[in-house]
């Protein structure tokens, strides 16, 4: 569900972009706190564990692309295929080539590769996902919006919406850390784990986003207009 909401949103986005915005606003919103996030992760392997990663684990993390190693920041492996979505969409634009048709031709070329090849990264069902979104923006775009207007969510539910990339980025060093924690503490139940690891998952999250993540966007948005 999580990439068929992405490919929605961003084929809306994708119609009104030209290929430097559309790059740039997503590298912008991708990397910069990924890489304060990556690097913490690094950090937390290092005083924890004594692990030291090497440079072929960390360019792949650093770059976000396809590695045969798991990604450092686990959540990670979902960010590596949006930024191949990125990627895809970036060229229609730039080649601009009518949306729709380009979405159903990469859809046919993903699921003949799917068919051949279940496991190979650019015949991934994920990648399907993705394009369904596009679609589902593409046919019935008009339909959706007015029923998404007729929502109306409490402002807690928006915070947290607003906040879910640095709570989804944040939330597994938080919940290392906290586990060590209260396992040295002899703190060892698994319901006050879950409770807590929640409770301070979100509320990091909502911090990180206001005093990371929305500063970051808020320079790059000026960085964005001097450029234009």
């Amino acid at each position: 569900m999580f990439f068929v909401i992405s490919g929605f949103v961003i084929a809306r986005v994708a119609l009104q972009q030209d290929c430097r915005t559309f790059v740039f606003l997503r590298i912008s919103r991708i990397y910069p706190i990924y890489w304060f996030y990556l690097g913490l992760t690094v950090g937390f392997f290092k005083f924890w564990q004594s692990h030291t990663f090497s440079t072929a684990e960390l360019l792949p993390a650093i770059l976000l692309v396809p590695s045969s190693s798991a990604p450092i920041v686990p959540v990670a492996w979902s960010l590596i295929y949006e930024v191949y979505f990125y990627a895809v969409v970036s060229l229609f634009i730039a080649a601009r080539i009518e949306l729709r048709s380009a979405y159903l031709a990469w859809a046919i070329i993903t699921a003949t590769i799917w068919i051949f090849d279940s496991s190979a990264f650019l015949g991934s069902v994920n990648t399907l996902e993705f394009i369904a979104g596009g679609l589902l923006s593409f046919f019935a775009g008009g339909w959706t919006d007015s029923k998404l207007l007729k929502l109306n969510c409490p402002r807690w539910i928006e915070a947290l919406g607003d906040a879910s990339y640095s709570i989804y980025l944040c939330h597994f060093l938080l919940i290392a850390t906290l586990g060590r924690l209260l396992f040295s503490a002899g703190l060892t139940g698994w319901i006050i784990t879950a409770v807590l690891s929640l409770v301070m998952a979100n509320f990091a999250g909502l911090a990180s986003y206001h005093w990371l993540e929305k500063p970051i966007l808020r320079f790059a948005r000026i960085v964005r207009n001097r450029w234009a």
